[in-house]
């Protein structure tokens, strides 16, 4: 993270591989990859920096006119600190999300066409004004799911005192549904969308939901401090259509029935980073390891 590294794991092979460090990105770090085809996009702190990395290819940060990863856009002050990245099912576009400048309130969204070179900035207020958006997820008819955070991280001062979960019309490009899924919870931290169209998330304090987005509404909700601390990304789904989680101390699944979390392991020491899936096996970060676990 600091200094940030390139780190690939082949789980056929079972080998890891530091590619080394990306010299644009300084004493910063990306702080979430989204893959749009065969491409990882990822933003960066400190400067906003939009990467795209073709993993097919040599990596190369300095490669002169054909560096990779490379630049593809940079929102500066508005995304210094991102949080999210997620890519569109349309195949073309990549959004990301977070908290923007030093001293500054609010987060906006960017919005880059892969195809096109084109590049958005939607501002915070035009999304969920004094909030920044934490985690973002794409519902089965196209449109986001946002989930909020009135923190200011830059040593900015908060308007606001609770985090919420947004509705994004994509094709319109606004906001058209708010709400604050867990009372008194300054941040909405993690999202998954569900197979079944339901959304999860977590919030401060390792707090559970469930949120219905066809009829607006919370019908779960639950304590997971037992479990551990909040972690950068808790939520991810699986080929299985379960979601999964982590939070400092266990490995969870969410139960489609009626929500119910299974803790699937609880590792010897903290977790401190996730989330990935591929086969049957769930990764994440403790320190400087990568740990796994079968999750069927």
């Amino acid at each position: 993270s600091h200094p940030m590294h390139l780190v690939r794991y082949d789980p056929v092979a079972r080998e890891i591989a530091d590619l080394g460090a990306i010299k644009a990105i300084g004493g910063g770090n990306m702080c979430a990859f989204a893959a749009q085809g065969s491409v990882l996009v990822g933003p960066a702190y400190p400067y906003g920096d939009v990467f795209l990395f073709d993993p097919v290819r040599p990596f190369a940060p300095e490669a002169g006119a054909a560096p990779n990863p490379r630049v593809l856009v940079r929102f500066e002050k508005h995304l210094t600190r991102p949080r999210t990245c997620v890519a569109h099912p349309d195949g073309r576009h990549v959004i990301v999300g977070g908290f923007m400048d030093y001293g500054l309130v609010g987060g906006g969204l960017g919005v880059i066409n892969l195809q096109t070179g084109v590049t958005e900035l939607l501002t915070h207020d035009r999304v969920v004004p004094a909030h920044s958006t934490h985690a973002l997820r794409v519902l089965p008819d196209g449109n986001l799911v946002g989930g909020t955070s009135v923190l200011a991280p830059g040593g900015g001062h908060p308007a606001e005192a609770e985090g919420g979960i947004y509705l994004f019309d994509w094709a319109a490009r606004r906001v058209v549904f708010r709400a604050v899924p867990v009372p008194g919870a300054a941040e909405v931290f993690s999202l998954e969308v569900g197979a079944n169209g339901l959304v999860y998330g977590l919030a401060t304090g390792s707090q559970f939901f469930v949120f219905d987005p066809a009829r607006r509404i919370v019908i779960h909700r639950e304590d997971l401090s037992r479990l551990g601390d909040l972690v950068r990304h808790a939520l991810g789904r699986g080929p299985d259509g379960h979601v999964y989680g982590v939070l400092g101390r266990a490995v969870f699944r969410v139960e489609p029935g009626d929500h119910r979390v299974t803790v699937l392991a609880t590792p010897a020491g903290p977790i401190t980073a996730g989330l990935a899936i591929t086969g049957d096996r769930l990764y994440f970060g403790a320190q400087a390891h990568l740990w796994s676990c079968r999750v069927r």
